[in-house]
Order: structure tokens, then sequence, then C-alpha cells
């Protein structure tokens, strides 16, 4: 009886086939898990530029980076032993910024405490732990003062934003970056290093805001506040906060004793300007004539659906639009909507007969104004408790109230403010022209605290759509003590935008920690209206179609109604596999290689198997 056996040439080629076939990854998985273990010894998750900022007779923060991602918390020592562990106020998720509250503390007392990076401990500079002394309690704090702004470039919530004054002697104050790119800061928490004193911040004093993401990731602004932020301390579009490679973020602030930080000067972009600069009107801002090339894909039929008849001309504005905000003791707001983009401004005084001030839209800079469809007019540094009369200029256009005057009264100044709190969120659906403004008010629900609504605050939405407002600035109507509102009173928001929206309501209780997003219908209040076109009963995948009408339908200023039907021919838009020769080339070569490529296999195993039949 004969015995199969496979030839010595065959099995050894065997063998190194199988040897091959499991030797490779094993190879490989070595080499992985041998980097991944150099990686993991050489960079460690050391703690670096620690800072101690809103410091309080209460509280403080304490923020570190780290060069890889690593979960970070903090570690009290009480008398001695380890307290319970405090963590990032974001979660416990592994990160590269890190930051941590220490609060319900007393003042004028020393506290340690070590910090834990990835289960290691880390104190200061030869030191097991760290420590901090909270100010003494001082007899009158300032009002708040808060600013706001976003940066762009933050991923998964993992950056932080800081502003001190040009003078290091100061306890710097910070936030973190929501996930929306938002933050939100109290100026008024600006201490002295010295003595614990506290810093108001004025309109000329120089600032400095630094973001960071990584210990040689972040973003640096530099100028006054004036500069920086508008008149509802929201940061100017025009200084965006981009984050970027840079030497050392860290390098304008206040470094607590005990950190290692890189000490060099960022190459980054400052808001400085000499007054020669500012003086020479030669150097105002010249538009450049740019060339771009657009490429138009014809392969459906492009119609015009961006005018109707009757409508192109239209002009002015729409005077029920015309609404004042932000109503505090040094200023408010003016807005409105034209019917097309104009330039627009107000005259203000405190007469009828002199209206001799002037202030333009919070985008507009000092030598270059643009055209609007939503205008945003701040009126600041006036005298609490007066009436102020003003006239709207927009476009060719001067807008009088029928000639009795537009009237504004700023609000009687208040002391003591409550704490400070901060709503922010998105708007989805803006048009694209991008402008908005969001209009927040409280509505009192259940007759405790202060009854009624509140005045009207409100916000330009940034190019991001994000948008934050104070809450706790919030006044009652009529201005003369700060709304009082329980955590069942309904907040109200409205969007002022070329297309209308119904009001957004949230529940007061815990709306500082959400973000709050409000959706636009998409319908125009300008006369011409635009809809979302519903699905298609067939996208002709295989290239044919049953045709489809579009029918459009607007009202003019006038009341009259336009209606313009839109047809899209007999077929649907050519999408479909068949639409394409070379579409059709390559799925005729897969039907025809598919089955013959079946075949040769089959019949190599059939032949494979009838000489080892014979061999036997």
């Amino acid at each position: 009886m004969k015995i199969a056996t496979v030839p010595s040439k065959n099995r050894k080629q065997l063998i190194i086939v199988v040897t091959l076939l499991l030797g490779i990854p094993l190879v490989l998985f070595a080499s992985l898990e041998v980097a991944q273990w150099v990686t993991r010894a050489s960079v460690e998750p050391e703690p670096t530029n620690v800072l101690f900022t809103n410091v309080g007779t209460q509280e403080f923060t304490v923020s570190w980076v780290t060069d890889t991602t690593s979960t970070g918390s903090i570690i009290p020592i009480i008398n001695g032993q380890d307290g319970a562990p405090l963590i990032d106020t974001r979660g416990s998720r592994k990160r590269k910024t890190h930051y941590v509250t220490q609060r319900a503390l007393e003042p004028n007392t020393n506290y340690s405490f070590t910090i834990l990076s990835n289960e290691e401990r880390y104190g200061s500079d030869g030191l097991e732990t760290f420590s901090f002394k909270t100010p003494t309690v001082v007899s009158t704090a300032p009002t708040a003062n808060p600013v706001s702004g976003s940066v762009s470039g933050v991923n998964n919530e993992d950056g932080m934003v800081f502003i001190s004054t040009m003078d290091k002697d100061v306890y710097a104050v910070s936030s973190v970056v929501s996930k929306g790119g938002t933050w939100n800061i109290d100026l008024s928490s600006l201490r002295k290093i010295s003595d614990g004193s506290y810093i108001i911040v004025r309109e000329n004093d120089r600032l400095v805001i630094v973001a960071v993401v990584a210990p040689d990731k972040g973003a640096f602004l530099q100028g006054t506040f004036g500069e920086l932020f508008d008149s509802n301390g929201v940061l100017k579009e025009v200084y965006p906060l981009n984050v970027g490679d840079i030497d050392d973020p860290y390098s304008k602030l206040f470094v607590s004793e005990g950190s290692t930080p890189f000490i060099s000067t960022p190459v980054t972009p400052s808001l400085e300007t000499s007054d020669a600069e500012t003086s020479d009107s030669s150097d105002a801002y010249q538009p450049v004539e740019q060339s771009r090339r657009f490429r138009i894909v014809t392969h459906v039929e492009w119609i015009d659906m961006t005018t109707v008849e009757g409508l192109a001309d239209v002009g002015g504005i729409r005077e029920e639009s015309v609404r004042i905000v932000n109503a505090m003791d040094t200023g408010f707001t003016v807005i409105w909507l034209s019917r097309q983009k104009e330039l627009g401004y107000i005259k203000y005084g405190t007469s009828k007969d002199s209206l001799t001030n002037e202030a333009s839209d919070e985008r507009d800079g000092i030598t270059s104004k643009r055209e609007y469809y939503v205008h945003y007019i701040p009126v600041t540094r006036l005298q609490p408790d007066m009436e102020y009369y003003f006239e709207i200029y927009s476009g060719k256009e001067v807008y009088t109230n029928q000639g009795q005057k537009y009237i504004a009264k700023t609000f009687p100044r208040l002391t003591t403010p409550p704490p400070f709190n901060s709503v922010a969120g998105k708007v989805s659906g803006i048009p694209d022209h991008g402008e908005a403004v969001i209009i927040m008010h409280i509505q009192d629900v259940d007759n405790v605290g202060s009854l009624g609504r509140s005045a009207d605050i409100a916000s330009l939405v940034d190019q991001r759509s994000n948008w934050i407002l104070s809450i706790s600035d919030s006044r009652t109507e009529d201005g003369l003590e700060y709304f009082e509102y329980t955590s069942e009173d309904s907040v109200n928001f409205d969007v002022v935008t070329t297309a209308s929206t119904e009001t957004h309501k949230e529940q007061a209780q815990g709306i500082g920690n959400r973000d709050i997003e409000v959706l636009l219908e998409g319908k125009s209040v300008l006369g011409v209206e635009s809809s979302e076109i519903g699905l298609l009963s067939n996208y002709g995948i295989w290239g044919y179609s049953t045709g489809i009408h579009l029918q459009a339908t607007s009202t003019g200023s006038s009341g009259q109604n336009y209606q313009v039907t839109y047809e899209s021919g007999t077929q649907i838009p050519k999408t479909g596999v068949s639409d394409n020769i070379i579409y059709i080339v390559i799925l005729s070569i897969v039907l025809v290689v598919t089955p013959f490529t079946i075949y040769i296999i089959h019949m190599t195993k059939k032949r494979r198997k009838g000489t080892m039949i014979k061999n036997l």
C-alpha cells in the first residue's frame, strides 16, 4: 500500500510560507510594542507651567499642561494626610491641558496639595507638594466685568484661556474652552500678587489674552481693553484667537513658583499700534483686488432663484425691527434690519435738536466701514439715568421716528452685582450672509424673585454661529434692580436676522452649564422666502427619471404676492451609475472577469484533487 507524501521541495516551500505568514505579524507586533514602550518612557506626563488663577478668599484654580495626554487631578493635603482627590472641571478624560478648582477655603490661609498625573504624584521643584495662600478679605468688591470670546483650533474641550494685565504682578483670570470653542471670564477677579487687592480694568488698560492647548500650541493677543473688546465685553471678530504653533504661550503671564516654563518670546501678531500709524490716513485699509477662478459644473441645468420680479430694488429698513437692547448705566445698543446690505450708524445726544455724537456698527473699524443687513450699534460712555435721543442713518435714508426721534434711557448705577454667570450656545440655519443678533430675556414663571420679565440683553453671533451672554447682567425692565430669577423661570431667546424664528425657551435651572442651540426656520422676513426642497421620489440611480417641478412663492413689501414657478425639465439630475461611460465600462469588466476568475479557481482545485487521487 502506497502512502501519499508531500514532495521534499514542496514541503520546504510550505514551511517557508507558514514561517513568513506567522513571523511577519509577530515581528510587526513586537516592533509596535517596543515603539510604544520607548514612547511612554521618553514622554512623561510631568506637569509644567503650573498656574494659580481666579484667586479668591475662598477658592483658587490650579492649571497645568503635559507633553502627552494624561489624566489630571490634585490631592489636598490636610493635616499631613491625603484628602479626597479633586478632578478636572471637564471630567476625568485624558488631556494635555488640566484645570482644577479648589473651593470652600478660608481667607489668609496656606493650602498644600500634590498633582496627580497618570497616577504619578508631582510637587513643586525639590518638594513633595505645592502650596498656596489665599488672600485676605477686602472691604469692597468691584463690579462684575464679564468678557467672552471664542477660540478656533481647540479639540475635545482641550483648551484654556488666560487674561492678565501687562503688569505681571497679577494673578491671571482664566476659563476652560467649551465644546463650541467659546470662553467667558470675569475680569473683576484680577488681583495683585503683592497684597491681594483687586484691579479695576478700564478702557485704556493694557491686557494680554493667551489661549493654550499644549505646551507649544496656543494663541496670543495684546492691546487695550477698548481695542480688544466691544461694549458688551465680547472679543471683537477682527482679533481672532487662532491656535497655532508658538514657542511658549505662557511667557506673557505670571508663572507660579515651582513650575518650569519655557521663557521665550512668542512669534505672534500684536494689537499694538503707534501714534504715527493711527494718525496717518495713508495707512488706512485699502481693498486688494483678487483674481479667483471658479469651476462651474454644468452636469445639471442652472437656474436663477435669487431674485423675484418686483423685489430686486426694494431698499430701506424695517422700522418695526428697530430695538434698544443692552441698556445699562453707561450705555445701550441699537439694532435694526435693512432690506439690502447698506452702511448704518446713528447720531445721538441729550437733546432732540443737538444730535452731535455718532456711533458706528460694532464690526466697523476706525478707518473702514462695511455694509450689513443686520445692524448692531453700541453706544457707550454715557451718563447714568439719563434720556438720549437718536436718529438712524441707514444707506441713503435718515429715520427719525416720524420726526419725534428715537429715545433710549440709561439705567441708574447699582452696587453689589450678583455672581457672574453666563449663557452660551449656537444658532443653526443662519442665512449665507452670516449676520445675526441673539436677544435674551428672563420671564418669571413661579412668582418668586423678580416679577414680570427682564430687560433685553443681546450679542452679535460670531462667524462660527456661536454666541455668549452674561445672564448675571440682567435687570428688571425699569432697570432699578438686578433681575432675581429662580430655577423654574424661563429664559427666552430671539434671533434677529433676515430669516424668521420662533422664540426659543429654556428653563433657567442649570442654564449656564449647557450649550443652547437655537434653530431658524429659513423663512425670509425681508420679502424673499427660502425653503428646503423635500426628498425626491427617485434619484436616478440607473439613470431614469420621472420629472419634477419646483415652486417658489414670495411676498413683496407692498403686500402683493409674487409667484414664480421653476421647471426642471423632464429629467431628474443625472446621478446614476449608467450616466457615465467610464462607470459602464468598469461595471462590464467586473461582470465578465468575476465569473471567469471563479471558473479558473474551481478548475485549478479540481486538477489538484485529481493529481492527489492518482498518486494514491
